[in-house]
């Protein structure tokens, strides 16, 4: 800090505080002197050499405001985070800057106003006891859902050229303006008016279009295919990977087992976390959840209208049952518990030392890429690539901190 600055807390809350620096107008004036010794280098007037220019002709051509305004910008740039620092504060988002006292003789004042994450005793996370019962063994339907899956995953798209289009045909189909659409061939829904008709027939339909609501729209069929599917039996279990059919349910049947443990005790895991969090008072800062909470609407809509972009959001919302209010309100207190329950995990892992450097990051990078029969190099180059490399670590502490959790609990049937 310069001499004479002086940096000082005015208002402090568990989420917000506002500092205000004072700088002497001495230093001000040096400042200053330097954004008129720039500008006095680099424009051109009429009559005058550069570097030669008077402030008063400066002042007069681009008006006093513009180079003192200059000046207090760059002040504020190089004061505030050395604010922020001598008083330890992490802004959750860029703090609203507001200039106090601006004259050109007297000290320039400004205020910093920001949102921090809240500080937080955390109780004891370590012998949590949890009520639990052993997952229920897979059924014979999900065993049959599940061979049943491997023999769509085998299936052969022959395309139907003469033959009129039938329940779970795969359709392409265009309307007069030229946009495309591809889906399964149902006997409700949209292309349930399509059944019976061929390649080349003109079909109305009715389509939801986020513009125009539903809509009666003629298309025209240009493509049909019909799947053609492998008998369960011994030949489509060598061609899957296994010896036979017999051994195939079997190991089917041990996969489902091992996916329902897993999903079993990850949910284990985050009732632990609850358990955490309900004993902890976490107030959140107010506009930072609320911008969390509009980007995960947006993000919702998005996917939504992804999905099926003949789906309007509204008739999503009439399909779900809800209005556009409770849903926001569904998102707002998941994003809310899902803040504080990264505050509550990144609190244990500072306490458990749990720390994932550069080495550690790789070897973890290496085994997720084995599982995902992925190049290693290539996984983490596109990780550092897209900027998800941070994220790649958070979600790596986070697996750390819940299987501390877990291990050191007392799980009661």
């Amino acid at each position: 800090m310069e001499k004479d600055v002086n940096y000082e807390v005015t208002e402090q809350t568990e989420v917000k505080a506002t500092i205000k620096v004072e700088i002497p107008a001495a230093l001000v004036e040096k400042r200053l002197t330097q954004i008129y010794r720039k500008y006095n280098n680099k424009v051109s007037i009429p009559g005058f050499r550069p570097g030669k220019i008077p402030v008063p002709v400066l002042n007069t051509h681009f008006g006093s405001e513009l180079f003192q305004k200059e000046a207090h910008d760059e002040l504020v740039k190089d004061h505030l985070p050395q604010a922020l620092s001598e008083h330890l504060f992490q802004p959750v988002m860029p703090p609203d800057v507001e200039h106090v006292q601006t004259d050109i003789d007297k000290p320039f004042i400004f205020t910093a106003s920001f949102e921090v994450l809240p500080d937080f005793d955390l109780p004891s996370y370590k012998g949590i006891e949890i009520e639990a019962s052993s997952p229920a063994e897979p059924t014979d339907k999900e065993i049959d859902d599940a061979l049943e899956h491997i023999r769509l995953r085998h299936g052969v798209f022959t395309p139907k050229e003469e033959s009129a289009v039938e329940p779970e045909d795969i359709v392409r189909v265009t309307d007069s303006s030229g946009i495309k659409w591809e889906g399964a061939v149902k006997t409700e829904g949209k292309y349930a008016a399509l059944i019976g008709s061929k390649v080349g027939d003109k079909v109305l339909i009715t389509l939801d279009r986020p513009d125009k609501g539903e809509d009666e729209t003629e298309v025209e069929i240009i493509n049909a295919w019909k799947l053609d599917l492998p008998e369960l039996g011994d030949d489509l279990a060598l061609t899957a990977g296994y010896t036979d059919l017999i051994t195939m349910r079997s190991e089917i049947e041990k996969k489902l087992i091992n996916a329902r443990q897993t999903e079993h005790t990850q949910k284990l895991k985050l009732s632990l976390l609850d358990k955490i969090i309900t004993q902890i008072d976490i107030p959140l800062p107010e506009t930072f959840v609320k911008q969390a909470v509009e980007k995960d609407m947006q993000r919702h809509k998005s996917e939504v209208e992804r999905v099926d972009p003949s789906r309007s959001f509204t008739q999503y919302l009439e399909e779900q049952g809800k209005s556009e209010e409770v849903l926001q309100a569904e998102i707002s207190a998941a994003t809310a518990q899902q803040i504080r329950s990264e505050l509550v995990i990144n609190k244990i892992a500072a306490a458990e030392k749990i720390e994932l450097d550069e080495a550690e990051i790789e070897r973890l990078a290496e085994e997720e890429a084995e599982r995902a029969g992925e190049n290693t190099l290539r996984f983490l180059a596109n990780l550092k690539a897209n900027d998800q490399l941070e994220n790649f670590r958070r979600i790596k502490t986070r697996e750390r901190v819940l299987n501390l959790i877990y291990e050191h609990a007392v799980i009661k049937d």
